[in-house]
């Protein structure tokens, strides 16, 4: 995609403006980005400076209740019993770590990949709400205390990095979406 200056957009929006205000632009250029976003935050696993969102646990054991896992797995001790010396069965799992817990249910665990059981990500999906012409809303209906913990804990996930700025003053000045 062509770069385009501060100075360049201001000119070709001025000369879109009443364009622009239609709102068909401004709606392109918020689903491209937000889509764009997506694929940064839960496929890549980078943050809002493009920046890996960090590095899983992989010290600290664990005990996962299955009914609490997105994928079921066998409950076992420390010892890998499924039952404990009274003949009573465990009913978690342990694991050495968290890392080692996305690792045994299939999920990705190379890098931070918030996307454990798809339900954050199918909520940031389809979170963009139009509120008028020249306004839309991003909003979490079911995970907004999920997001707010996980950049608590990891920096600025869902901001826009400086490209995704820059690609959405592009495609909002773009005449061929007017």
């Amino acid at each position: 995609m062509p770069t385009i200056t501060l100075r360049e957009l201001i000119e070709t929006m001025g000369d879109n403006i009443e364009k622009i205000e239609s709102g068909k632009s401004l709606g392109i250029a918020v689903v491209s980005v937000t889509a764009e976003m997506g694929t940064r935050i839960f496929a890549k696993g980078l943050d809002s400076n493009a920046d890996k969102i960090g590095n899983y646990n992989s010290t600290n054991p664990i005990y996962v209740n299955p009914n609490k896992s997105p994928k079921k797995f066998a409950t076992k001790g420390k010892t890998g019993e499924t039952t404990f010396e009274n003949g009573k069965k465990h009913k978690t799992g342990f694991f050495k770590s968290y890392k080692d817990f996305r690792g045994a249910i299939g999920r990705e665990n190379s890098f931070v990949n918030i996307d454990l059981s798809g339900d954050l990500k199918s909520d940031f999906n389809s979170s963009v709400q139009r509120v008028s012409n020249t306004k839309y809303e991003q909003v979490l209906k079911r995970n907004g205390g999920k997001s707010l913990g996980l950049e608590k804990k990891y920096g600025d996930i869902f901001a826009l990095t400086t490209e995704e700025n820059l690609q959405f003053l592009e495609i909002l000045a773009d005449p061929r979406n007017a």
